[in-house]
Formats: structure tokens, C-alpha cells, sequence
């Protein structure tokens, strides 16, 4: 179970968490730089995302499909 107090005061600093946390982790590439960012445990991310239906998903293109995707 995440640590309750800290996503509370997660909670009540970023409102809606189901919007901050995962855009976090996103831009910033791990659940450890989110939590960093946060001043919480890894964990707390981490199990926060479990419990809320969230999974990873990596995702690999070529080389020149990425070049295409930027123009």
C-alpha cells in the first residue's frame, strides 16, 4: 500500500492525481525521478500507479519512422 499520508499531501498540493502523477513520470522517463521530484519514496509512485490500474508500456520504432514523427 503507498504510504496514504504522502499521497494525501500529494493530493492536496497537485489536485488530481490520476493528471499529475503519470504526465510526471512520463516527462521525467521513471517512477524514481517522479518520485524524487515529489520528495517521496520511489515506492510511494510506484505502488500508487499499481494500485491505480496503471501498467508500463515501452514502445520501439525505427530509426528513420522517428525522424518521419518529428516533421
Amino acid at each position: 500500500m503507498a504510504a496514504r499520508s504522502k499521497i494525501a499531501e500529494l493530493e492536496s498540493m497537485y489536485g488530481d492525481l490520476h493528471r499529475v502523477i503519470p504526465a510526471r513520470v512520463n516527462e521525467l522517463g521513471s517512477a524514481k525521478a517522479a518520485a524524487e521530484y515529489f520528495g517521496v519514496a520511489h515506492s510511494t509512485i510506484v505502488v500508487w500507479l499499481k494500485e491505480n490500474g496503471y501498467v508500463l508500456k515501452k514502445l520501439y520504432v525505427q530509426f528513420s519512422e522517428m525522424e518521419t514523427c518529428e516533421s
